[in-house]
């Protein structure tokens, strides 16, 4: 039997603080559904926006949080797990999974409850390894400006919105909706887009895709669900998204980059402190300036993907160009938390590629000071597999430290020394917790420093007492 979102009144969300979680919870609670949910007592950024947008959430993963007359259930991944073509309960959610199961409430994934939202809009993917929050975010903003009123669901804080969605009173079928598009567990193969936007491809999440080759594939499956009449944008500087477009040749594509092969080509790129300024040309013609209140080159690239979608969806160049001056940023990425006295950058990288580029956007950002990464691994399975991607990006900083790995919940507990391997590589001092973390950097850290506090689980903790503190060393 179907499971029809639309027609459930009373809807419970096992995993609600999951930043995806939460930005469905708003979106349900725009379209009038009744909302609760269940997560872990451990605080998280969402806890905010939940009780901001009154949505009332249960402490612990208990039989009891769900009434009687609940008549769907919403759970994260990282509590369920499939069966055939059943769904059963895993971890701390698995009794209450099963309790659902047992009392026949239907009970949908996170990607499948998305995409019943999704699908009936004018959907707007944005897909690859990295700048996915970012690109979708800025997106989302610029649509904003162009009074198209979007929904959006983006994974993680938008600052412009103080939330990680942006809902609408409008129907699904009339608004954009902005969807950052994940492939993990592949799950973005549950959305079938009008708009695919794809930043770059390059292997991730070893814990599921087994190498390289499953990585790719899983992205051209996702672009065969792109409509017949829709538009693929994807980045020319990238190998990955390039080799996976040009299998693709039988929609529009706009192809945006540095490279001469570009049709959006940038041509010139200029930072300071409060930002970055670029130029582009389309088809080798002058579309003029833009201004971001970002850094690096990676976010010169992910803004330049936004101004293709300006130029795909036939908006002005001017509204675009407000649009993306206007954008503030994202929470936890390159997000600046203290000028003074310490300047500390808080940044969500957790692979190679996107540390050496945050590293390199701070070296341009404060070129007279020394760059110092706290860096904590997130997932047991990408440290191993990526460990020498790791050693050569964090050489790029001027000291780097290595906090203890964060262990994902969808990761089984395993005893793993791959983060005191990496310290020991690097020649690093290594953290065993967040507690000594934050009482031992000031000590070795002084004004000459910027700390970058570095990682996809809770390192961002660090960097919150650390602003509060003088850095010691003279």
């Amino acid at each position: 039997m179907e499971i029809n979102i639309h027609k459930a009144k009373k809807i419970h969300l096992v995993g609600i603080k999951g930043v995806g979680m939460t930005a469905l919870a708003q979106m349900l609670k725009a379209l009038d559904k009744n909302i609760s949910g269940s997560d872990k007592e451990e605080v998280f950024f969402t806890d905010n926006i939940l009780k901001r947008f009154k949505i009332k959430v249960f402490k612990g993963f208990y039989v009891k949080n769900i009434d009687t007359d609940t008549d769907l259930i919403i759970s994260s991944a990282a509590y369920i797990r499939k069966k055939g073509n059943t769904f059963l309960g895993s971890g701390p959610g698995t009794k209450i999974i099963n309790y659902a199961i047992s009392k026949n409430i239907p009970v949908l994934s996170y990607p499948e409850a998305i995409s019943q939202l999704f699908n009936k809009s004018f959907g707007i993917a944005v897909a690859g390894t990295h700048g996915k929050s970012t690109t979708s975010a800025m997106a989302a903003v610029m649509l904003e400006h162009c009074r198209k009123d979007p929904r959006a669901i983006i994974g993680t804080k938008v600052l412009n919105w103080q939330a990680n969605a942006r809902v609408s009173q409008a129907s699904l079928q009339r608004t954009p909706f902005v969807l950052e598009a994940d492939e993990y567990r592949d799950a973005f193969l549950n959305y079938y887009p009008h708009v695919i936007l794809l930043t770059n491809i390059e292997w991730d999440h070893p814990d599921y895709f087994s190498n390289n080759a499953i990585y790719k594939k899983s992205f051209l499956k996702f672009l065969k669900n792109l409509d017949k009449r829709g538009s693929l944008i994807y980045c020319a500087d990238d190998p990955g998204a390039t080799e996976i477009a040009e299998k693709n040749q039988n929609v529009p594509m706009l192809s945006y980059g540095f490279s001469l092969e570009s049709r959006l080509r940038i041509i010139s790129e200029k930072g300071s402190s409060k930002g970055t300024n670029f130029s582009l040309v389309l088809n080798n013609e002058n579309i003029g300036y833009f201004n971001i209140k970002l850094f690096g080159k990676h976010n010169v690239l992910n803004a330049t993907a936004v101004v293709a979608l300006g130029i795909i969806l036939g908006l002005p160049v001017k509204n675009v160009r407000k649009g993306l001056a206007a954008f503030k940023g994202t929470a936890r990425r390159f997000e600046v938390i203290s000028y003074r006295p310490n300047i500390i950058v808080d940044d969500y990288a957790h692979h190679p590629t996107e540390i050496s580029a945050t590293i390199s956007a701070v070296k341009k950002a404060w070129p007279d000071k020394n760059i110092a990464v706290l860096f904590q691994p997130h997932t047991f399975s990408r440290t191993r597999a990526l460990f020498g991607g790791f050693v050569s990006a964090l050489k790029n900083a001027d000291r780097s430290f290595i906090l203890e790995t964060y262990g994902s919940a969808r990761e089984r507990a395993v005893k793993n020394k791959t983060a005191k391997k990496l310290a020991k590589k690097l020649n690093s001092l290594y953290f065993n917790n967040i507690s000594t973390a934050q009482k031992k950097l000031p000590k070795v850290l002084g004004d000459k420093d910027v700390l970058i506090t570095m990682g996809a689980g809770d390192v961002w903790r660090v960097g919150e007492i650390l602003k509060k503190q003088k850095f010691q060393k003279r």
